[in-house]
């Protein structure tokens, strides 16, 4: 069996929506809200329950979005006005204004609070530095990569806080090439806690263009960016073929996987499984029937 879990954002109920914008005109106070928050936490965990996830998130209540969310507490950082994302969707704009420190924890008491609510794994949530980095004003940093390090050395002690208070697993963000995973896991050193590599097939030339020009954290290299294109209308199934190698390159380094099927195509997940599995058995055969033929010599 393969266990299921979600990527973290569940939508908010229309009650603690409304509270938000009630908070916001100082029409209730910040007990009331976070009840509210914890009430809806409590809902999220038991609608996963129900329908059998086995691995389960918070569903992020408590935050308004997930960049302003750790930038509000952090230090350096100063929030501008509205900003559309995409869509029509709206979001306070974090602006880089000093230097970036976590004066304490932000994420581990709702993630303890979940976890006390099921007995199944929850899983920790947070903004890569990539997006915080993307989503946000810099006018501290001289270059888009000190603020990318600065952000990963404070979401690091996140991270450690968050092992310490009980965190099963790590999630990386999709992944498409070995030695950015080799990199991450160098300079992660030791471990205790199983790291699932991140896998979303691509589905054409298009959607490649897509997750690299506009998804804060994704990176397609160049050599798949040309795979898709010269593809053509077999790009899904070229897309595919590429998530199998990296998880036959992958598979020594890290301890399980998580398959993020786009546009609802769930088959693709199960493809990218299925010709895994082929391949590591017939490897396996092919070793068993070398080691049969090797002739016995008496000494």
């Amino acid at each position: 069996m393969l266990p299921t879990t979600t990527v973290g954002s569940f939508p908010k109920p229309d009650y603690l929506t409304r509270a938000r914008a009630q908070y916001r005109r100082g029409k209730i106070s910040s007990t009331e809200l976070h009840e509210l928050e914890l009430q809806a936490t409590r809902e999220i965990i038991r609608l996963q329950e129900d329908i059998g996830l086995d691995i389960l998130v918070h569903g992020e209540m408590e935050r308004g979005d997930m960049t302003t969310y750790f930038a509000e507490l952090l230090d350096g950082y100063a929030i501008s006005g509205l900003v559309r994302s995409y869509g029509n969707r709206y979001y306070r704009k974090p602006i880089v204004t000093g230097e970036i420190r976590r004066p304490r924890a932000m994420t581990v008491e709702m993630f303890k609070y979940a976890q006390s609510l099921t007995d199944k794994p929850v899983k920790g949530m947070l903004t890569g530095a990539y997006t915080m980095c993307d989503w946000s004003f810099n006018e501290y940093y001289p270059s888009r990569r000190e603020v990318v390090l600065a952000v990963a050395r404070v979401m690091h002690g996140e991270v450690k806080d968050l092992e310490h208070a009980g965190a099963h697993f790590t999630f990386t963000q999709p992944l498409y090439e070995l030695d950015v995973l080799e990199k991450f896991l160098d300079r992660l050193g030791q471990r205790r806690i199983p790291i699932f590599l991140g896998l979303l097939p691509l589905m054409s030339y298009r959607h490649a263009q897509f997750l690299h020009n506009e998804v804060p954290g994704i990176t397609i290299p160049e050599s798949h960016l040309a795979a898709m294109k010269k593809a053509g209308e077999r790009g899904a199934d070229v897309g595919i073929e590429l998530c199998q190698e990296l998880l036959y390159q992958a598979q020594h380094l890290v301890d399980g996987i998580y398959l993020m099927p786009s546009f609802g195509r769930y088959e693709t997940c199960l493809e990218v499984v299925k010709a895994f599995l082929h391949r590591r058995t017939a490897e396996k055969e092919a070793v068993r029937s070398a080691s049969n033929n090797i002739p016995a010599y008496k000494l």
